[in-house]
């Protein structure tokens, strides 16, 4: 694992992995401290508008895999792999570079929506930008399979495993690449 240093003014930040992502985001309410945050940000925003520019940027369906904000932790979306275990689905709908970087969110769970939503217009109220670019739109939402096999199970004293709110929330998906977007004949 590297370790890169970017200083802006008196700040000087420390990251364990300079060549994450750029989708690899912490918060979708806050730009990225990589590049210069939210100081940084507003200048080149007064800049551009000075300038006459509209500032338009990308909005994500997904977060960061390993520094995410606590406030998604529960909106995780999960898979059971080859020997079981529960994991977070990675990357997107199965067509991402630096897949392992990004993790999906479960947009199953009517508060993640709310959270996207809250945290669009927080960040356009507060940055003055002009618009948002939903990232890979043509895919959202990106709602994956559930796992009926897994979410139906019956515990070693026979009752469920899953409440009937996981079974409808998805909590636990079928990591297919074809499904959604990619199953239709719009991909084509």
């Amino acid at each position: 694992m590297t370790t890169a240093y970017h200083e802006y003014g008196d700040q000087r930040t420390q990251y364990k992995k300079a060549d994450a992502s750029p989708f690899a985001i912490t918060d979708r309410i806050t730009p990225c401290k990589m590049l210069g945050g939210e100081i940084e940000f507003l200048k080149v925003v007064e800049k551009a508008k000075n300038e006459g520019v509209k500032i338009i940027v990308d909005c994500v369906a997904r977060i960061s895999s390993s520094r995410h904000h606590r406030k998604f932790k529960d909106l995780l979306l999960h898979y059971l792999d080859e020997e079981g275990r529960r994991r977070i689905c990675y990357g997107t709908d199965g067509q991402a570079r630096q897949y392992e970087d990004t993790a999906m969110l479960n947009y199953r769970k009517v508060e993640a929506w709310d959270l996207l939503v809250d945290e669009v217009i927080s960040f356009t109220q507060r940055t003055g930008v002009n618009g948002i670019h939903l990232d890979n739109g043509q895919a959202w939402p990106q709602i994956l399979e559930p796992d009926m096999e897994e979410l139906t199970r019956l515990d070693d004293d026979g009752e469920a495993a899953y409440t009937c709110e996981d079974i409808m929330n998805g909590e636990i998906v079928i990591r297919n690449e074809n499904h959604g977007y990619w199953n239709t004949n719009s991909m084509e």
